[in-house]
This record gives structure tokens, sequence and C-alpha cells, in this order.
């Protein structure tokens, strides 16, 4: 005996809406790059930092962050119009948000960057690079 549940739910459809699969991989490509260049253009704690990491001076990491926005133009202009996107999309969600959901918002990317910076600096200390990041594959 078939139940009628069964046969009025099978006449809604529970499909999800049609999602263009491309865009979403260029979107998580693009915020992995993101991610990795804050990583890279930024100070972090002593203690979540690589190897023979160095201190940075602003004109320094300004000057890595333009190099490196201007070589993904040069090289991958697709994914520097889905980083932008992502950089517009975390710039529109912070203009009207309480001071907690803010603070909120900034925990949970300062917790995400210390993961990936203590991730660069295990995959450093096992391959026994002091310097260079990029030397190890990263």
């Amino acid at each position: 005996m078939r139940s009628t549940l069964m046969k009025k739910s099978s006449k809604i459809s529970t499909a999800p809406p049609a999602v263009d699969r491309e865009a979403r991989r260029r979107k998580r490509h693009a915020r992995r790059w993101v991610d990795r260049l804050n990583v890279y253009t930024s100070n972090g704690r002593f203690a979540d930092r690589w190897p023979g990491q160095k201190w940075m001076t602003l004109d320094e990491l300004y000057t890595l962050r333009s190099e490196a926005l201007a070589r993904l133009e040069k090289n991958h202009p697709d994914v520097l119009t889905a980083a932008d996107e992502v950089l517009a999309d975390d710039a529109a969600a912070r203009i009207d948000v309480t001071l907690e959901e803010w603070k909120a918002v900034g925990a949970r990317e300062h917790a995400r960057l210390r993961r990936m910076r203590r991730a660069i600096a295990r995959v450093l200390m096992r391959a026994g690079v002091e310097d260079d990041p990029d030397a190890c594959g990263w």
C-alpha cells in the first residue's frame, strides 16, 4: 500500500535551482586567492608566522599586494575579475552591520587567516625552507 504522503510529495518539485557550477568554482578559487593574498601581505601574530618570516612595513606590504594584483591581471584576468567580485561582496556585506556583527565577521576572517598561516608554516618546516614560502609549492 502506497502512502498518500508519498503521492503528494512527488508532485512538488524539490530540485535545487539551476546553479552555474563554473561560476561557483571561479568564486571559490578567487576567495582562496584573496585569502592567500591577505596572508602574504599582512603581518600576522608572531606565533602564527612561518620560520624566517620578517616583519614588513606598510610600504612593503602595499608593494607586494600591488605586484600580486598586477601579475594576476596579466596572467589570469578571469581570476582577477572574480577576486574583484569577492572583495566587492565583502565590502558590501560590511556596510550596514552592527558592531557585534562586524566583530564576529572579523573574528571569523582572522581565524581563517591564522589557520592558513599555520598551515604554511607547517609546510615550510617540513620542507626545510626558511625564507621563501613559494619554494615549497604553496
